[in-house]
């Protein structure tokens, strides 16, 4: 009788295991789809922001003479840096982030 007592216990375990087990799985793989979205998102946003700055690269080459394409490189590079920094500060302001 002893032994029916250990073997039930035992089943309810496995039982409770692979309960256990399903949801990390269904965690985990939320997870992991839900970064690969976010994944794809990020690529589609570097792409959409290089043709932005190409764009206004070639537009400071042009409407500013410069000699030098690198001082051009650099001018964009800082333009686009304070402008991210502001958008950064404004979504962390926006969506609480702290």
């Amino acid at each position: 009788m002893v032994s029916k007592k250990r073997i039930s216990l035992k089943k309810v375990s496995i039982h409770e295991d692979i309960d256990l087990f399903r949801r990390e799985f269904k965690r985990r793989l939320f997870d992991f789809v839900t970064g690969a979205f976010a994944f794809v998102a990020a690529l589609l946003w570097r792409d959409a922001i290089n043709k932005l700055v190409q764009s206004y690269v070639e537009t400071v080459k042009t409407g500013i003479l410069i000699t030098n394409p690198w001082i051009a490189d650099f001018v964009v590079a800082f333009a686009v840096t304070v402008l991210a920094v502001v958008a950064i500060v404004l979504l962390s302001k926006t969506l609480k982030v702290e």
